[in-house]
């Protein structure tokens, strides 16, 4: 979970495989590769090891993913 400046929370949950599956509201999105694309108004993009390494929301702006060498999340940056 992580709040916003504005009060907003938003949860994140991951399936068996570690992939980011997006809250517990209903609908299903965008999945290619076993990647979430697209979900509402959330657009992610992944690296060539399959990490998310960016999340476009209406609501939250552009987020940036960064990963150490063992793919540990090290940074999460926001734009917007």
């Amino acid at each position: 979970s992580q709040d916003s400046l504005h009060g907003q929370r938003e949860t994140f949950a991951y399936d068996a495989a570690a992939n980011l599956l997006d809250g517990p509201q209903s609908g299903a999105g965008l999945v290619v590769h076993n990647k979430l694309l697209t979900y509402q108004d959330k657009r992610y993009r992944y690296d060539a090891f399959g990490r998310m390494i960016e999340k476009r929301s209406g609501a939250r702006g552009v987020q940036h993913f960064a990963y150490d060498a063992e793919s540990r999340l090290i940074e999460v940056r926001s734009e917007g």
